[in-house]
């Protein structure tokens, strides 16, 4: 009780302390000063801060770096300050002229960054590391850090889609596997991850470092080979208890909407479509005139509550963070929503240093069904969206109004998706000095989730002749993973020789499990396998996974100018059978900080020149948990002596000499920085060699394999690319502005595939994609077209389409051998671009602040099958408004002819006119701020009070004709052998956010 009085009474002291020695300090003799400021060499510095100590009266030096300062103590003290020096307390002592001498802060300068096991200046990064500017990208609303990511750092391919829960599909510097396991390994506090997905806030983030050449990641061994994105979240910091608040609230639409016709405009163009087959037309239902677009589409919201609470000591700190997160879709049907706490806390007692980062979440789903954007374009205007006629209650085809789309509203409303994810994300740790040079830290991680996953189709079709009976499916997967690593530190300074030292010794255990239940014949809405009647069916597994590493790193320096890593791993995986189970990954670079040597001083162009070098091998155990054991499956029944006996057969050959893919990468890199570091230039140019990528070999049934082929490590791909980054920031008064822009050039060959089948290609969704031998993975492979024929001697002239007729398609005979076929087909595109950019922009003037972030890809291809759908005119599903076919001669060179099932299939061929142009630009985040005054918010008893607005994909430039050219791949599928494809993405939405940030 007399503490708490005490303090108390402190409490109400402070407030009369402060105003007696703020009248104090009025009382004094006032002067104005002027002078000027300047760095150790003499060059004035423009834009420099000078405030008069324990006020808010100041102001900042002009371009040549002097200044003038009213109303100063003749006795008082000023603070000057400016980016990346050291802050300099100048006593006034009655003088009216001062020059003030900044030197550079090298902590600033030069800052710490975590990259993994250790934390290091950013100046002795040898790497090719990106540092993500955290406080710009946390400006962008989103649901997962993919989004956020973006054009943030160059070499890093970010595609999302604007489903809500949905993660991203993140990849670095290209593709490193045709497994479908080419994600980066995402390392969370220290806890190690194959995902961070939309459980995860990513307002708790501090920082975010990508690394991805073979040095930056080696110490990650087989885990580095896609990438790794090291995550740390937020702390506390010395002081009482601090409060933040940040809640926004907005809407969502999809910007764009197809032309497509009403029932009026349907019914002409399909009526010629039967005429020009000798049909009659359809009996079309009348009264009816449906915008499926209009009926589906709908605004949505998305909202989102932080309340943070930190504070701490001298030897202590805590961080606490209560979030949630709302979105419901831009279409019927989907919406997520995530609760999540966390709690980091670190205490120093002596020689130890122990803490814990503890995140746990749950959040509710509802998944889109089916694919409801190319429903839109293939469902017909004269289809109700409700028809009490059908037992569903939901319009669909018929006879009359004939096509076997699905309806999208139906799918959404009829049928339920949903999953309910309960996750539990954190590590702890202690670390003991044992000299001061010398340390010991043990890191225990978890990563645990539990996903309940339902799925309910009530009784009643939905499609032309597909019969719909209820039915209920229960998932119920859970995913145990526990990490331990025991890490010893060296670091240690010899005049001007520097060693730092890691050796480590780390486990990782996997498990999964899950169970399956299905059942039929349910009634009612009671949603549980007891209510079923008939085919009940149940599945489930168990799996474990282990990987135990060791680990070395040595770093040498001198004279903060010469650097020399070398970093080593050595990881076994219970994956890979005994021969090759374990695998070693080592890497050296080297740097030179060119901008320390006696020569450069004085130089006037560059404050700091560095050139980076690097080697290493990273590798990836692509691989199911099982992939090098034989599995029996039991219930397999065979006759003997006359009678039907139960056994069990090995269904599928495997290959117990699996081994790990590897990447071998050569980066070479320059760090530049001119005017104090105020303009920066990062450049990195690799060579990345994968090789021993699995692959299926394709082998004989009489061998006895009948689950499929068996793996082998035999293809090999090369990604060369050149990154560039670019930053400038700079203070003139009270106005400040920024640029940060990133770019990155992607070259990607394949080099081999399966050598024992001829190097056959891989073939993606519809054989549409290819990635063949020769060529940049994922290629569009399809039939190459020549306009229309408008004329029967256009036809004869033409020669390999005998039995064509004006306006069909003209495709070219590429083979020469006088037939069209798949043989004829060619290379008309790629998924993946030539080159991605990013550029963010940033304004402040006074308490205002803006920040604008763009970015777009050129030089890649789309597959729209949207358009497939609407330009073939041989099948029923509505059509553009705007297409113009053909009719006669020149009437079109673009559009077939409508005919209802042309015999010939001419329209309905994969071909180029499907492949359009992805490039794209796009205003990602636009965002207006307004802080308060100190002399307002002091009202308040606050000490931060902001109102922003924020504009989210507010326009876009391309030439690309369907929804959205940022598309994911097929299905949503973001592995890179199905990039590209347009087969109904959901769009990327456009949002308008009002938001509010508190500060107690």
């Amino acid at each position: 009780m007399k503490k708490q009085l005490t303090r108390l009474t402190k409490m109400a002291l402070l407030p009369i302390l402060l105003l007696c020695a703020h009248s104090f300090v009025h009382a004094q003799e006032q002067l104005t000063v002027t002078g000027s400021v300047t760095d150790t060499q003499g060059t004035p510095l423009p834009g420099a801060s000078i405030v008069i100590q324990g006020t808010q009266q100041g102001t900042t030096s002009d371009f040549d770096g002097n200044f003038q300062l009213d109303g100063v103590p003749s006795n008082g003290q000023l603070m000057v300050s400016y980016i990346g020096f050291v802050q300099l307390l100048v006593d006034v002592d009655n003088r009216s002229s001062i020059d003030i001498v900044l030197s550079e802060d090298n902590n600033l300068l030069d800052e710490v960054v975590v990259i993994g096991y250790q934390s290091v200046k950013r100046s002795e990064i040898v790497g090719s590391v990106s540092v993500v500017d955290t406080d710009e990208m946390l400006k962008a609303p989103a649901g997962n850090v993919g989004q956020m990511l973006q054009g943030r750092a160059a070499g890093v391919t970010v595609t999302s889609t604007g489903a809500p829960g949905t993660s991203s599909s993140v990849k670095i510097r290209g593709l490193n596997s045709f497994s479908g396991q080419d994600s980066p390994l995402y390392v969370v506090d220290g806890m190690l991850i194959s995902a961070l997905g939309s459980d995860f806030n990513p307002n708790d983030i501090e920082s975010i470092q990508v690394l991805k050449d073979a040095a930056a990641t080696a110490l990650y061994g087989s885990r580095g080979m896609n990438g790794v994105i090291v995550v740390t979240t937020k702390r506390g910091r010395p002081g009482p208890l601090k409060v933040d608040y940040d809640f926004y609230y907005g809407f969502q639409t999809i910007n764009k909407r197809l032309k497509l016709t009403n029932a009026e405009q349907f019914k002409a163009i399909n009526d010629l479509a039967y005429t020009n087959n000798g049909d009659a037309p359809l009996n079309l239902r009348q009264g009816v005139d449906t915008d499926w677009q209009e009926e589906l589409f709908k605004t949505g919201t998305i909202s989102e509550h932080n309340l943070n609470l930190s504070g701490g000591s001298e030897n202590s700190n805590y961080f606490i963070s209560l979030n949630y997160f709302d979105q419901e879709g831009a279409i019927i049907g989907p919406e997520f929503e995530r609760y999540q706490i966390r709690v980091n806390t670190q205490t120093k007692k002596g020689r130890f240093t122990f803490g814990e980062n503890i995140a746990m979440s749950r959040s509710n789903q509802t998944r889109v069904n089916g694919n409801p954007f190319i429903d839109v374009v293939w469902m017909l205007p004269t289809i109700p969206v409700y028809d009490p006629n059908n037992e569903s209650g939901y319009g669909y085809g018929d006879d009359n109004n004939s096509t076997f789309a699905t309806n999208p509203i139906g799918l959404q409303e009829h049928y339920s998706n949903t999953a309910v994810t309960s996750k539990v994300l954190g590590s702890a740790f202690a670390e003991f000095e044992i000299f001061p040079f010398l340390k010991y830290k043990l890191n225990l991680g978890l990563d645990y989730a539990q996903i309940r996953e339902k799925y309910f189709q009530r009784a009643g079709a939905l499609r032309q002749n597909t019969p719909g009976a209820a039915f209920l499916d229960d998932r119920h997967t859970e995913f145990f993973n526990i990490l331990a690593e025991n890490t010893l530190n060296f670091s240690k300074a010899f005049g001007k020789h520097n060693i730092t030292a890691l050796v480590g010794y780390t486990t990782q255990k996997d498990n999964f499990t899950y169970n399956f239940a299905h059942t039929e014949g349910l009634s009612g809405e009671f949603w549980v396998q007891d209510n079923g009647t008939t085919s009940p069916r149940t599945e489930g597994r168990e799996e474990v996974a282990g990987l135990r590493s060791f680990l070395g790193s040595f770093n040498y320096s001198f004279d903060d100018k010469y650097t020399l890593l070398f970093n080593f791993r050595r990881d076994g995986s219970s994956k890979f059978g005994k021969n090759n189970r374990y695998a070693n990954f080592p890497s050296v670079s080297a740097s030179w900080r060119i901008s320390e040597e006696g020569f450069m001083e004085n130089n006037g162009v560059f404050s700091n020149l560095k050139l980076r070098g690097s080697w290493g091998i990273v590798g990836n155990q692509a691989i199911s948990n099982y992939a090098t054991q034989s599995v029996l499956r039991y219930n397999q029944n065979y006759v003997l002596n006359n009678q039907v006996v139960p056994g069990a057969t090995n269904l599928q050959l495997v290959n117990p000499n699996l081994r790990w893919e590897s990447k071998t990468t050569t980066n070479i890199g320059v760090d530049m920085g001119f005017f104090q570091n105020r303009l920066s230039l990062t450049a990195d140019y690799y060579i990345a060699d994968v090789e021993d990528l699995l692959l299926a070999v394709p082998i004989p049934l009489s061998s006895g394999n009948t689950g499929g082929d068996p793996l082998a490590n035999v293809g090999q791909v090369q990604n060369r690319g050149l990154e560039l980054s670019l930053g400038y920031q700079n203070v003139i008064n009270d106005f400040s502005f920024g640029v940060l822009a990133n770019g990155t050039f992607l070259k990607n060959e394949v080099k081999a595939l399966v050598e024992e089948a001829g190097n056959l290609p891989i073939f993606g969704q519809g054989q549409i994609l290819r990635t063949a031998v020769g060529e940049p993975v994922a290629s569009f492979y399809v039939l190459e077209t020549a306009g229309i024929f408008q004329n029967q001697a256009e036809i004869d002239a033409w020669g390999v389409q005998p039995g064509a007729r004006p306006g069909d398609v003209k495709y070219v005979d590429n083979d020469g051998n006088g037939v069209i076929n798949f043989d004829d087909r060619t290379v008309v595109g790629k998924a993946l671009p030539d080159f991605e950019y990013g550029l963010n922009l940033n304004f402040g003037y006074k308490g205002f602040d803006m920040t604008a972030f763009f970015a777009g890809v050129t030089g890649n291809s789309i597959f729209n099958e949207q358009k497939w759908w609407s330009q073939r005119y041989d099948d029923n599903a509505n059509y553009l408004v705007d297409d113009v076919f053909w009719t006669g001669e020149g009437t079109s060179n673009l559009i077939p002819r409508p005919q209802h099932l042309d015999s010939s299939l001419n329209p309905t061929q994969n071909s180029d006119r499907y492949v359009e142009k992805g490039d794209y630009f796009r205003l990602k985040n636009l965002q207006i701020g307004y802080s308060f005054p100190e002399e307002v918010i002091s009202k308040l008893s606050l000490n931060k009070l902001r109102l922003y607005m924020t504009g989210q994909n507010l326009f876009t430039i391309t030439d690309y004709s369907g929804y959205d050219p940022e598309v994911v791949g097929a299905n949503g599928n973001g592995d890179f052998l199905n990039r590209g494809f347009d087969n109904g993405n959901f769009p990327s939405l456009r949002t308008g956010i009002l938001g509010i940030q508190i500060g107690f």
